[in-house]
């Protein structure tokens, strides 16, 4: 069974119940890139992280700023066929819960500002028909008269100009050369005109229902925008409307 979420640990085995969306197989750049299609600037690679059984959360994909401007990544999936012959799944998600864990690091001088975007089509790095999930700790406005105190809706776990984060259950940010502190996200979406809710660390921080506007399906994508973010475990689950 599912564990129930105050239940919840970082796996150490495979679940049936969850797409795995890193892969063993990733360790090879080539394929790494075939699962994960990159739109726009930014650094992304896979990280292995020593676990002796290379299995999908014995890895990390690395999304870091390269001075190229946005950049995103979509999961749109690669499924083996006969013959070895490679062919495209349906990767696109409607009803679903993704869960992941993150960290961020500081680097030159800024906070980390990643975000994960949930029904994803586009290949345009803005992805303004997704929902994103923020994740900058600072939550500046670069548009506007930057604030010391960020603003809510741009901070981790806001649904991005939707719906702000009520809280700050997160690990700040670690120094370039430090380990770093992980968090976990439990993100859930349904229905057409999306109900999102956000989990972190194990404590709602946003939530918001009838959101109109956004693509009714789509793609997972991870993006990278400043300083340097680390992801793992990450995976989905279907969930029916």
């Amino acid at each position: 069974m599912y564990a129930p979420y105050e239940d919840w640990k970082s796996p150490t085995a495979l679940d049936e119940h969850h797409l795995y969306l890193i892969k063993p197989e990733h360790a090879d750049e080539n394929l790494f890139k075939a699962d994960w299609e990159k739109s726009g600037g930014g650094s992304f690679k896979i990280l292995p992280m020593g676990g002796p059984d290379r299995a999908p959360f014995d890895w990390i994909i690395e999304a870091k700023d390269d001075g190229n401007g946005l950049g995103v990544i979509q999961w749109v999936g690669l499924e083996a066929l006969s013959g070895g012959v490679k062919q495209k799944n349906n990767a696109e998600f409607a009803n679903f819960e993704l869960s992941l864990e993150w960290k961020a690091f500081l680097g030159d001088g800024l906070d980390a500002n990643s975000g994960i975007f949930l029904r994803s089509i586009d290949k345009d790095p803005e992805q303004k028909g997704a929902i994103e999930i923020q994740i900058d700790d600072s939550g500046k406005d670069s548009t506007t008269e930057p604030s010391v105190y960020g603003q809510a809706k741009y901070k981790t776990g806001a649904i991005y100009e939707i719906a702000p984060a009520n809280c700050m259950p997160g690990k700040v940010a670690s120094p370039e050369d430090s380990p770093g502190a992980w968090n976990e996200f439990r993100i859930t979406v349904s229905g057409k005109d999306a109900s999102v809710t956000v989990e972190l660390n194990k404590i709602l921080v946003s939530e918001a229902k009838n959101i109109s506007g956004k693509n009714p399906t789509g793609l997972i994508g991870l993006q990278a925008h400043t300083g340097k973010v680390h992801f793992r475990h990450i995976r989905v689950r279907y969930l029916s409307e």
